[in-house]
């Protein structure tokens, strides 16, 4: 985490300390009940179901936590390699007060699986998911974080065990944060689609924070990032650190700022070639270090100008699109691979590698590409159409 986030960070710990608002209650799980519903009374140490106003603490090794209907609770801490399911269906409901740092802490190798709904729903919490040493968050189904929170996804560890996972058909929605929507120090993995609206500092931060190893963001779903705050960062990619895309990345409102912004040493944006990033503002990427690579293998495609680059490398294997506007290399930066660039006007910057040659004019930005899903749904459709038609033909 570089300086200015940290102060950031302390200034909001400050507004969280002075707000005044009451600590909730602890009720602490013990399993003497069933040994896993969480809305069975005689499983907490108070023979009560915590509330909207408590603090559900697991801390029993290896508990294996339920929860099948509509749960709402203030936070929820999960320790010990304990495991909490969300089924198919349920809903869990995080209030948040002000004094609860993390909404949902996971330590100690401890898991949530979510297969229905969790919602964070306080507009002034501070960090939704909290993920350390070893611990996991698998989301299977719904996740809604819709308050003014400071951070909703926060992995603050130095172990690669520790992830958060956005599986394939799941969603991700975050809206209205005043700091950060995802951090993360460990890796984070979407499948599914990610939906960040709202933010008014940054959407995603790779931040080698705690971490001993590079942290890694890969999308291979969709993840869509809109905001309309000026001077807001997309995605800042610091020392080290490496966003990886194989699936739909769509920014739109980043009519003033880098759509990627590289921080530090080593950082690298990787676009692999069944990659598609669309962009609506005038600039895809601001290099600051000569170490700092950008690798094109896919499509990036911009409604309006394109490259900013002051330093760093730009590998290009695949196509750059700037349909309506000018592709541009600025700085001491180096341009190459054996790619296309694709560009409305002649570029108004140094000539381009003689191996990637500029095709002008204007060509039509590409179109968004069906998800796994569509092409799963698709192909057992067809192949449950063909077993029926062949039991039709056996029974003549």
């Amino acid at each position: 985490m570089n300086k200015g986030s940290r102060l950031l960070v302390c200034l909001f710990m400050v507004h969280l300390a002075l707000s005044g608002l009451a600590e909730a209650a602890e009720i602490k799980w013990d399993g003497g009940g069933d040994g896993s519903s969480f809305s069975d009374p005689a499983n907490w140490d108070v023979d009560n179901v915590p509330t909207a106003t408590d603090v559900a603490e697991i801390d029993s090794v290896n508990a294996d936590v339920v929860i099948s209907g509509a749960v709402t609770v203030d936070a929820i801490e999960l320790l010990s390699e304990a495991t909490l399911t969300i089924n198919a269906g349920a809903t869990l409901r995080l209030e948040g007060v002000v004094e609860n740092a993390d909404i949902l802490e996971l330590d100690d190798a401890s898991s949530v699986l979510n297969y229905g709904t969790v919602i964070f729903d306080n507009p002034d919490m501070f960090i939704c998911i909290d993920l350390e040493d070893e611990s996991s968050f698998d989301n299977f189904g719904t996740i809604e974080c819709i308050g003014q929170g400071g951070l909703f996804i926060g992995l603050q560890t130095d172990d690669e065990n520790t992830t958060f996972r956005n599986h394939l058909g799941a969603r991700l929605d975050i809206s209205g944060t005043d700091f950060i929507a995802i951090q993360n120090d460990g890796p984070v993995i979407n499948e599914g689609i990610i939906n960040i609206e709202g933010f008014e500092f940054k959407a995603i931060e790779l931040d080698a924070y705690e971490a001993r190893e590079p942290v890694i963001f890969q999308n291979y779903g969709v993840l869509n990032i809109v905001n309309d705050f000026e001077g807001a960062e997309y995605v800042d990619i610091n020392s080290e650190n490496a966003f990886l895309n194989t699936g739909v990345v769509n920014f739109q409102g980043a009519d003033e700022v880098a759509a990627f912004e590289f921080a530090d040493d080593y950082s690298v944006l990787q676009n692999e070639d069944c990659g598609i990033i669309n962009l609506d503002g005038p600039l895809f990427f601001d290099v600051d270090d000569p170490d700092a690579l950008l690798i094109n293998d896919g499509v990036i495609a911009s409604a309006f100008n394109g490259s900013h680059i002051n330093e760093g490398t730009i590998t290009n294997n695949g196509r750059i699109q700037t349909p309506t506007g000018v592709f541009s290399v600025l700085g001491a930066g180096t341009f190459d691979g054996a790619g296309v660039v694709e560009s409305g006007g002649v570029p108004t910057a140094k000539p381009l590698s003689e191996s990637c040659p500029i095709v002008t004019g204007k060509i039509p930005p590409p179109q968004p590409v069906a998800t796994l899903p569509t092409f799963f749904l698709l192909g057992l459709t067809g192949l449950l159409a063909l077993f029926g038609f062949s039991r039709v033909r056996a029974s003549k």
